[in-house]
């Protein structure tokens, strides 16, 4: 592919092919931080929109497995509503340990991804269990920090 071509794409898409900065470098300001901010789950209203680390302790979940996408929902707050929730959709739940939904419960976990809003309250989809961590019994973080 030329680059008239490969540009063309990319303007198309909404990618500035300024002099200053190429396609790829525009591309990769869009990515996550490597050291995104820890925060409680309890501010996650206070950073929607941006990729970050979250600490608190599921304590509600729930398989929806008769719902259209079958969400496994990890909650840091009962009653869930208006407080931040984490999703494992139904396509990604192999991934996960088995029912992810009793493994995470009770749990001090961080949990790594985008904010989003979602019908006024904060979530995070979890496409991997790279994303979700659970505290070491000595208190310790494995993998990310």
């Amino acid at each position: 592919m030329n680059r008239f071509v490969f540009l063309s794409i990319l303007m198309l898409l909404g990618f500035s092919a300024s002099a200053s900065a190429s396609p790829l470098e525009s591309i990769n300001n869009t990515l996550p931080t490597s050291n995104p901010p820890v925060i409680s789950w309890d501010e996650a209203d206070d950073y929607v929109n941006q990729f970050v680390i979250v600490q608190g302790t599921i304590v509600l979940t729930h398989y929806a497995a008769g719902s259209n996408g079958q969400p496994t929902f990890l909650n840091f707050h009962d009653p869930y509503e208006d407080y931040l929730t984490c999703i494992i959709w139904g396509d990604d739940r192999p991934e996960f340990p088995p029912n992810p939904e009793d493994y995470y419960l009770y749990k001090l976990v961080r949990v790594r991804g985008s904010i989003k809003n979602y019908e006024g309250s904060p979530e995070i989809i979890l496409y991997g269990p790279s994303q979700i961590q659970i505290v070491n019994p000595d208190g310790s973080w494995p993998g990310f920090e």
